[in-house]
């Protein structure tokens, strides 16, 4: 059984959220937390994200790689019809961050309204940001990516990648996210760039499974 907890924010409709159950419930384990929305004081990619799926994985085991083809194309399915609700044109809830003077805030590069996160060890945590911008065919690509990300690689081995980089970590969570052009999921430093695109280094090929220095 796959274990799956949707955290959500109070200003997103109930009835989405029961729909959202009722479309994914079949071999999947969901727990379901509420939160209430309010203020952050922090960048922009470390605010929680109006809806957040996250995946529970047991930390020394490799997550979905001894499960048959039906349990990934599960996962997969549950990320992308999830992700479609939040971004892109066709996207049902749309959500604004507002600021302090009570005015909406430009929406920048990555979506606030959904984002899919791993925790890998005690201290660690992954965060798949999705671009605003994304197609309907690039968020069924980098659904099945974040899957084959998870299948192909232990937990060990992740914890290896984020911990040789921890020097660009965000209180301790790895941003990683879709390259359009490249078609593969990329590790992102914006600690000293954040959102100034463009200015992301490349630092994990998950095509080759190896860092760029």
């Amino acid at each position: 059984m796959i274990n799956v907890v949707f955290v959500y924010s109070d200003i997103i409709p109930e009835n989405i959220i029961n729909k959202i159950v009722e479309e994914n419930n079949d071999d999947i384990n969901i727990n379901i937390e509420k939160r209430i929305s309010g203020p952050y004081a922090c960048i922009e990619v470390l605010i929680p994200t109006a809806f957040i799926l996250f995946i529970l994985k047991p930390y020394t085991e490799s997550f979905l790689s001894e499960m048959g083809k039906d349990h990934y194309e599960i996962i997969a399915k549950l990320i992308k019809n999830t992700a479609k609700k939040f971004i892109g044109k066709d996207k049902i809830v749309p959500i604004k961050v507002i600021t302090s003077t009570d005015s909406p805030k430009k929406t920048g590069k990555y979506s606030i309204a959904f984002s899919v996160m791993l925790k890998i060890s005690e201290k660690y945590r992954i965060k798949f940001l999705f671009e605003e911008s994304l197609s309907i065919n690039e968020i069924e690509e980098y659904s099945n990516r974040i899957v084959q990300f998870i299948t192909n690689n232990r937990d060990e081995e992740i914890l290896n990648i984020i911990i040789a980089n921890k020097n660009i970590l965000l209180i301790n969570t790895a941003l990683f996210t879709y390259d359009k052009r490249r078609k593969e999921i990329i590790l992102l430093n914006l600690k000293e760039n954040i959102l100034k695109e463009g200015n992301n280094e490349l630092l994990w090929n998950d095509k080759k499974g190896i860092i760029y220095n």
